[in-house]
């Protein structure tokens, strides 16, 4: 007899984590283009995001006319999550390229998802350029 647990939001977390776990062991090389650099320093900062327990709900997502590169949801404080990720693979500082001007976007994204529950933004910059990835999370 095989017993069946419901599928709740844990064990769906789980599976995606798992899934990006995976997709980061069949990576054959480094990230040459702004395109891929970008895509891998997106997946970086799913990881992150999901091993200190937050809850990926959506990537790569248009709300309010503004593209949120990751949306979590954190249950433990009960809000949303939007995630502004810059990726550099120079040793430059990312978080550097974050201006006025997009924080006003994502703050405009951010009160069309607000509606049940608190909004906060963090602002991950990813430095591909060691080895593993320099992770730098900033709360604003």
């Amino acid at each position: 007899m095989t017993l069946r647990f419901p599928s709740s939001w844990w064990t769906r977390a789980v599976r995606v984590r798992e899934r990006i776990r995976q997709a980061g062991r069949r990576r054959s090389k480094a990230p040459t283009t702004a395109a891929e650099v970008g895509r891998e320093g997106e997946r970086v900062a799913a990881i992150r995001m999901a091993e200190t327990g937050l809850r990926i709900v959506a990537r790569n997502r248009r709300i309010a006319g503004v593209e949120v590169y990751i949306l979590a949801a954190d249950h433990a404080r009960n809000e949303w999550v939007v995630v502004e990720v810059k990726t550099t693979s120079n040793g430059s500082p990312g978080e550097r390229r974050v201006d006025r001007h997009r924080l006003r976007r994502l703050a405009r994204a951010a009160s069309a998802i607000g509606v049940d529950r608190a909004v906060r933004i963090t602002i991950v910059a990813v430095d591909l350029q060691n080895t593993p990835p320099d992770i730098r999370m900033f709360e604003t």
